[in-house]
């Protein structure tokens, strides 16, 4: 249970050790006929238990910010390949500029950062370690709100000439400016005017809430029944006709959470997270109704769900996480 495979981060997930079990007695089924055994596990939780089972040491990324007269740089974020560095750089302009000035600045951020040591992980550090970014992206937007956000009025690409033709594309919003492409963004102003939440702090937190406790509960009913399936007490066409009806609830309740107001600066990662979590509950649905032809639930359906739900027992933890640091 401490191979690479089952570990993450220093933990194991309850599920995998069942999953393990499962295996292991599989191969005693196929090796012992007449003594066949099925283990069988069931919990109430809805979601898992992580096993510390050694010590982690998360990564730590190099962080990026520098103010300057006509602009400040929010923040710097690796964006590298297997081939080349490229880091990203998130940039508050302080002023209404021309493209020759935005040119310019993004000249000068692409020198100010191509050698700045922010990598994903320690693979990507060991590869690029001391050498210069390939491609620098500049993203700007005009206040902090942008930032949080993701919104931005254009971009920018510096890029080393032996790279240039696969990264300058041909874009009717875009153009080469002194050696930079710039690409405006058409639609930021549209975006800008609907940026501004509607509701108050309290009624956007207590919506979010809402919709957190409905995916929980759902995803948790689910968990629960399709351990069920691994006991072999329920089918997996069973489980298609018990939740024909939660399919469409689950739809449902992911557009109306899609349709939320905006969330404020200091709430934009924690909204983010209950909206992935949602998204893996959708994942889940969409692939219990089946392969398209059949409406069978197959190997891979069956695989996509267990990583559906691996991935939202993650999603889980980190909206906890991100909790603990939000003053509700």
């Amino acid at each position: 249970m401490t191979t690479n495979r089952t570990v993450r981060k220093g933990l194991v997930d309850l599920h995998d050790i069942i999953a393990q079990t499962r295996r292991l007695v599989e191969i005693w089924n196929r090796q012992n006929p007449g003594k066949e055994q099925t283990p069988v596990f069931r919990t109430s939780l809805g979601g898992t238990i992580y096993f510390p089972v050694e010590e982690y040491k998360p990564y730590e990324q190099m962080t990026f910010r520098a103010d300057y007269e006509k602009y400040a740089i929010d923040r710097v974020e690796p964006r590298s390949s297997m081939q080349e560095k490229r880091l990203c750089a998130f940039v508050i302009l302080k002023g209404q500029y021309a493209k020759t000035e935005i040119a310019r600045i993004s000249a000068e951020i692409a020198e100010n950062i191509k050698y700045a040591q922010i990598y994903a992980g320690e693979k990507s550090e060991a590869r690029f370690k001391g050498k210069p970014a390939s491609v620098v992206w500049c993203y700007f937007g005009y206040d902090q709100t942008d930032m949080a956000g993701h919104l931005h009025a254009m971009y920018s690409v510096w890029a080393a000439p032996s790279v240039r033709v696969r990264y300058f594309r041909k874009d009717r919003h875009a153009e080469l400016v002194d050696g930079i492409y710039i690409r405006e963004n058409p639609d930021y102003f549209l975006l800008k005017g609907k940026q501004h939440p509607g509701l108050s702090r309290e009624d956007f937190i207590l919506q979010n809430r809402k919709f957190l406790s409905l995916f929980v509960n759902m995803a948790g009913q689910f968990i629960t029944d399709l351990e069920a399936v691994g006991n072999k007490e329920l089918s997996m066409e069973e489980m298609q006709e018990k939740y024909w009806g939660w399919i469409r609830q689950v739809r449902a309740g992911y557009i109306d959470l899609t349709d939320l107001d905006i969330p404020p600066d200091d709430l934009h990662d924690w909204a983010d997270e209950i909206l992935n979590l949602a998204g893996c509950i959708l994942d889940v649905s969409v692939l219990l109704e089946g392969e398209r032809d059949t409406g069978q639930v197959g190997e891979r359906e069956r695989f996509l769900i267990t990583d559906a739900i691996r991935k939202y027992n993650e999603s889980l933890m980190n909206v906890v996480r991100l909790e603990k640091d939000i003053d509700f």
